[in-house]
């Protein structure tokens, strides 16, 4: 079992679902041959999405005429699934191959009940783009979609 930790303070949040918080983890060098433990849980039920995340510099020019810098955090959308048994899930995953070396995140919202997941499951197949989705998502008529962190 690899231990994940969460990213201090990261969490997604998708414009159509804002009721909706997902809890992002780093997967960097994760190779798919183990199971994952994820911290502090609540519930083994969930919907899951793969991202690679993407750091950028900005610069910003303050009022008192001072420049600072920032990094934003952009995610770009790969993959999105549910689950019902988080902890058993991504060893041996069935998209492992095309998310090997791409994705370095892993975002997590739990839920109590599994009608929950298929729902939102689809809701976000239906209004985001992620690459490496078919069904629901026929990713060959969209353009890549990257979000930014709040």
């Amino acid at each position: 079992m690899v231990n994940l930790e969460q990213i201090s303070n990261r969490f997604i949040r998708l414009e159509e679902i804002n009721n909706i918080t997902f809890k992002v983890y780093d997967i960097t060098g994760y190779d798919f041959n183990e199971n994952i433990t994820l911290p502090d849980e609540e519930s083994n039920i969930g919907v899951y999405i793969f991202t690679k995340r993407i750091s950028e510099k900005r610069e910003i020019v303050m009022k008192n005429g001072k420049n600072e810098w920032i990094f934003a955090t952009f995610h770009e959308l790969l993959y999105c699934g549910k689950t019902s048994e988080i902890n058993q899930r991504f060893e041996g995953h069935h998209k492992e191959e095309k998310l090997k070396g791409v994705a370095n995140s892993l975002c997590i919202h739990t839920c109590e009940k599994e009608e929950e997941i298929t729902a939102i499951e689809e809701l976000l197949l239906s209004t985001h783009n992620f690459r490496f989705n078919e069904l629901l998502n026929d990713w060959s008529t969209k353009e890549e979609e990257v979000i930014e962190e709040p």
